[in-house]
């Protein structure tokens, strides 16, 4: 759950570009952290990965589902 929760922050850290804590993403309410997490949608109407792409390109772990299937925890 540690990691779960280290993971969802930095994916809000670097989709909005701010500076969360833990503790403040623990305080969020559902949908809000959802909002945050997902990805944005770009002008063809896909989903850009955002945040879990670059999540797993920087901690070196090659498959950005790891990340996802932390995130459902």
């Amino acid at each position: 759950m540690d990691r779960a929760w280290a993971y969802a922050t930095a994916i809000v850290n670097i989709n909005t570009g701010k500076s969360y804590t833990v503790r403040q993403i623990k305080k969020m309410d559902r949908e809000g952290l959802l909002t945050l997490i997902n990805p944005p949608k770009t002008e063809k109407g896909d989903y850009d990965k955002g945040g879990q792409a670059e999540l797993s390109r920087r901690t070196g772990i090659l498959q950005p589902c790891k990340v996802v299937n932390f995130l459902r925890l």
